[in-house]
């Protein structure tokens, strides 16, 4: 039997960019969550007494990801060139 559950959650997300000049351009993204649940709860078996037992859990992820785009952007007369390269990270702390 279930008595008590609460879930909780925080995000933060940080950005930052550095023009590096002639049309190259350079950003990273970071971000951090972190979720958790917590369980309370009785367990009562009818036929087995003895076994009956309180318990309480708590389950928490935390997760660390980064991305970082490269853009370069330029024209050449009539033309422009866009090119784009990204990288991404993310690590499970928990």
């Amino acid at each position: 039997m279930l008595d008590h559950e609460e879930q909780a959650g925080f995000n933060a997300i940080m950005r930052a960019a550095y023009d590096l000049g002639s049309g190259l351009k350079l950003s990273a993204f970071g971000s951090y969550s972190y979720n958790s649940l917590d369980v309370a709860g009785f367990n009562s078996h009818l036929c087995m007494r003895a076994t009956d037992k309180s318990y309480a859990e708590r389950h928490a992820r935390k997760r660390c990801s980064v991305m970082s785009p490269l853009t370069f952007n330029r024209y050449f007369g009539r033309h422009r060139l866009e090119a784009l390269v990204l990288g991404e990270a993310t690590k499970r702390i928990s």
